[in-house]
């Protein structure tokens, strides 16, 4: 009797972990909230990708988090970024960019899946297949909804207007032009190979961060425009930015990164915006 009374609360023991796993599962979000008639007149054009080149890049996304166990287990959190992410993507999804599938489909309709990760860091990223993540130490960072759908409309943003596929796209091709200058150069002698071989990773460098500055600043203002045709504030993301400027130069990092720097200042983001 005692030893079917062990194994009948193991069960149930185990039944709570499932269901309390389940309750935290992240929904694929398809752009279908209810959003309020807010009128907006833009035009952000339209952009080809390539849903095979989505599906292959996203199958482990999540995996490395989920080993990490960073995933979170806060039911309530997770629906409360859901909510907000769902009415964003359903903005996004209005106001474009209009999404061109290269496989000669039209009026793709892409899906987010949207994750909070148990982190002590002031983060939030998309990756491949629509799959956003934020950190809860972000989350209670930001001091409002529409301080978060500011955030969440600037990672949307990256994914509508697909960023990564034009990163990929730029790493390959500037790797293949950096190999033939070092092997050009490699005619010259070890000391000339040396020079232009470190000379080449600067270049690389600033190459891509400085695509990257202005992809940051079109996901800024269309992540805007997202938030407020969903219904919220879209000075959400200006004080955030102004708030973050705060702690980057609590940070002992020197202030001009110059061709190292991935991302426009904190500061700059918001003038930028405010001038939107």
């Amino acid at each position: 009797m005692r030893r079917s009374r062990v194994w009948m609360l193991c069960l149930v023991a185990a039944a709570m972990a499932v269901s309390a796993q389940e309750a935290v599962a992240p929904k694929l979000l398809h752009p279908d909230a209810e959003i309020p008639p807010v009128k907006l007149n833009i035009d952000l054009g339209e952009r080809r990708y390539s849903p095979k080149e989505e599906k292959e890049n996203s199958a482990n996304v999540v995996t490395p988090y989920a080993k990490a166990g960073m995933l979170t287990q806060d039911a309530k959190l997770q629906a409360r970024i859901e909510t907000i992410g769902h009415r964003i993507i359903t903005a996004a999804h209005v106001l474009g960019p209009r999404q061109i599938p290269l496989d000669g489909k039209k009026d793709a309709e892409l899906t987010f899946t949207f994750r909070v990760l148990e982190s002590s860091d002031l983060n939030a990223f998309s990756a491949w297949g629509g799959n956003i993540f934020i950190t809860r130490k972000l989350i209670d960072f930001c001091q409002s909804d529409d301080e978060i759908a500011g955030i969440l409309g600037h990672e949307t943003a990256h994914t509508m207007f697909h960023h990564l596929h034009d990163q990929t796209r730029r790493a390959h091709n500037y790797d293949i032009q950096k190999l033939a200058i070092i092997i050009a150069s490699a005619f010259g002698g070890i000391d000339a190979l040396a020079k232009v071989t470190i000379a080449t990773q600067y270049l690389y460098a600033g190459l891509m961060n400085g695509h990257t500055v202005e992809e940051e600043a079109q996901a800024d203002w269309a992540g805007c425009y997202y938030a407020y045709r969903a219904g919220y504030n879209p000075v959400g993301l200006v004080t955030t930015m102004e708030r973050l400027h705060r702690v980057e130069m609590s940070q002992p990092t020197p202030k001009d990164l110059g061709i190292f720097q991935t991302h426009p200042w904190s500061d700059q983001r918001a003038k930028s915006l405010e001038r939107s």
